[in-house]
């Protein structure tokens, strides 16, 4: 869901749109199911750049660890495959912190502000959204 939508939006809005939207679901479940001491790893493709990164620190307000090698799943399949066949792979060896993403503290009052607009979406659109995931056209 796009909200705030102006003629003034241009493409990049929209991008980083896409992107905040996934990191307050980040935030969400993270607050669904707190850890004691929770560690985020970042993998994947969102990792080239910077961007996604440093928003869903800014918006988490937690650090994350970037590994030498962020092909994600398919290396961590292969450590858990290791563990299984009895393996004691040193993870810290198998795929070591090459860099830590940090949030950047400016940006933390304006993203607290959003993420409380963000659980209220929800509940205030869960009728019409149901109801247009509904519709066959």
């Amino acid at each position: 869901m796009l909200i705030g939508l102006t003629t003034q939006h241009e493409a990049p809005a929209l991008y980083r749109a896409a992107l905040e939207g996934i990191a307050h679901g980040v935030r969400h479940n993270l607050g669904a199911f707190p850890a004691a001491d929770p560690r985020l790893v970042a993998v994947g493709g969102g990792t080239a750049g910077g961007v996604w990164t440093q928003i869903v620190s800014d918006v988490t307000g937690l650090p994350q660890d970037v590994p030498a090698d962020t092909t994600g799943a398919a290396l961590g399949d292969a450590w858990l495959a290791a563990v299984a066949v009895g393996a004691e792979p040193d993870i810290a060896a198998w795929n070591p912190v090459v860099g830590t993403v940090r949030p950047d503290p400016a940006t933390r009052e304006v993203h607290d502000a959003m993420h409380e607009h963000y659980r209220a979406l929800y509940p205030a659109t869960r009728e019409t959204a149901h109801f247009l995931a509904g519709l066959r056209r």
